[in-house]
């Protein structure tokens, strides 16, 4: 299928879905204002639909300009002089061969952003065959590739046996480095480059699961892998602990429970059985952090789900020594298979090896870079990533879900209460102070989406952790500095703020009871 028509199958079978939901929503919804929103759904896919062939007719009729020429200038162009091409498709219609002599047709953008090193890494789509595909390009630079990564995840998982893991990792149809030399660029830059290319399947954003349920237990089911692995090498052993969890989480768990990938077979007596022949499961691992959310099968309480998504990062930090670094709303995906969400873990360009020395850096879109990264204390400097870094990039992810999404799309900017985070010129020093606002302030902008308020006690609990720990920095500083007169934070524990933001606190808040069912009742009580 030619790009254009896949653009247009795609978005017509987004409207569709959209009506969908619409039809089995509340009695309460009036008919004007839902066909107002599928007429306005659809104003938009028209929109672009006709603003795209100006585009096609215009960037085709350059064909003359040398592929590599016009790829270069997509990866060196400038950030802030350019911000509008990563809406802008630099090349429909043209063909790229690969070594393996298939090739594919390239489509549009998809992102374009900034990796370590200052590298830049430009996404489009494209058609392979008759399979929609994503392809990936930037210039080599001295570091660990992100394939490379991966492997390493998949060869961890086999030799302890966990083979269902590939199921939640990017499926990478083809990787290769090319050598490309002036020729290729038709003189115009000299000097040559290797240039990186990844295809991999398509995957869908997690912003378009559209209910707690989906979202939460996608949350669970990768902790639920993450703690799997952690447990060593037997697979028996291995599963001690979560079937005990998914039976505390939900009491009433029937005889033949599958959830997604996961087959726990329970019992008479209602336990669950251990035996490695006995327990299938599919979650999704990430070589370096976090996964992207999935759907489990059997409805458990949203709280104990996000539960699940923390376990596996806490895996993969512990025994697979991999840090993602770059949490964001962009590389938490997922895939459906037969009906099942599975989660998937995006983006391992800025995933990092933990013996490799590694400073901190703020290549993680603004709004989801920690605190202490975003403006630096000059007094006291950071000398490396921890991972309460990417737990605290967790969190943000989880307040923009649950108050800025409804059914799989962005609310109206007016009614999103953390806009600015996302607002062109935001320096520094207000997006610090917005989250320092949002870890240690009041709760008077916070307002989840209705499809998504049983969720967001979680942000109130995890919040807490932070808020008590950055609160117990300060108190040591100032207590130093006053009996000492130095400036300094020798003898406090810095990398988990003193002890409250851990692996074992998160995992406390997150195994707790759920709170009363009203949002803003059950957040003002965790307020002091």
């Amino acid at each position: 299928m030619l790009p254009v028509a896949q653009c247009i199958n795609s978005r017509c079978q987004g409207l569709l879905r959209f009506c969908s939901s619409f039809t089995s929503s509340t009695e309460s919804s009036s008919d004007a204002s839902c066909w107002g929103t599928v007429l306005a759904s659809f104003g938009d896919f028209a929109w672009r639909l006709t603003a795209c062939w100006p585009r096609v007719l215009r960037i085709h009729s350059s064909s003359s300009i040398h592929f590599y020429t016009r790829l270069y200038r997509i990866l060196e162009m400038d950030f802030e002089s350019e911000p509008e091409m990563g809406n802008v498709p630099p090349w429909p219609f043209d063909t790229f061969t690969l070594s393996d002599g298939r090739s594919f047709q390239l489509a549009d953008s998809v992102a374009r952003s900034r990796c370590l090193d200052g590298c830049s890494l430009y996404t489009s789509r494209a058609i392979l065959g008759s399979d929609g595909v994503v392809v990936k390009w930037c210039w080599s630079i001295t570091r660990m590739h992100a394939v490379r990564i991966i492997e390493t995840a998949v060869s961890s998982a086999k030799a302890r046996g966990d083979l269902w893991i590939v199921d939640h990792l990017p499926h990478i149809i083809r990787y290769e480095e090319r050598r490309v030399d002036h020729q290729d660029f038709g003189h115009e830059h000299g000097g040559s480059r290797t240039l990186q290319l990844l295809v991999e399947e398509e995957l869908r954003p997690i912003t378009e699961l559209t209910d707690a349920e989906e979202l939460g237990h996608a949350f669970l089911f990768f902790f639920f892998f993450w703690d799997v692995c952690s447990k060593g090498t037997q697979s028996a052993e291995a599963f001690q602990d979560p079937p005990s969890g998914l039976r505390e989480f939900h009491p009433t768990m029937p005889g033949n429970m599958s959830v997604s990938n996961i087959s726990l077979p329970v019992n008479s007596g209602g336990s669950v059985g251990f035996e490695p022949t006995a327990v299938t499961c599919t979650a999704a691992i990430t070589a370096a952090g976090l996964i992207r959310l999935g759907l489990m099968a059997y409805p458990l309480e949203p709280g104990h789900a996000f539960l699940g998504i923390f376990k596996c990062y806490r895996w993969l930090y512990e025994r697979c020594r991999l840090m993602h670094r770059n949490i964001n709303l962009n590389n938490l995906m997922s895939r459906r298979v037969d009906g099942n969400v599975h989660g998937v873990l995006a983006g391992f360009d800025m995933a990092v090896v933990l013996e490799h020395s590694y400073k901190p850096h703020p290549e993680n879109p603004l709004a989801f870079i920690a605190c202490d990264l975003v403006e630096p204390s000059p007094l006291f400097p950071i000398d490396q990533y921890l991972y309460r870094f990417d737990l605290e990039s967790l969190l943000y992810a989880l307040v923009l879900i649950t108050c800025h999404y409804e059914h799989g799309m962005l609310i109206p900017p007016e009614k999103q209460p953390f806009k600015c985070w996302h607002q062109v010129g935001s320096t520094d020093g207000d997006m610090y102070l917005e989250k320092i606002h949002l870890l240690t302030g009041g709760l008077g902008r916070w307002k989840p989406t209705p499809q998504f308020s049983s969720l967001f006690w979680l942000v109130g609990h995890l919040r807490e952790s932070f808020k008590h720990g950055i609160s117990a920095q300060d108190k040591f500083r100032y207590r130093k500095e006053v009996e000492t007169g130095v400036v300094s934070e020798d003898g406090f524990d810095g990398d988990t703020l003193g002890g409250h933001v851990t692996f074992d606190s998160f995992e406390a808040v997150l195994r707790s009871k759920q709170p009363p069912s009203t949002p803003g009742r059950a957040l003002a009580s965790a307020e002091p």
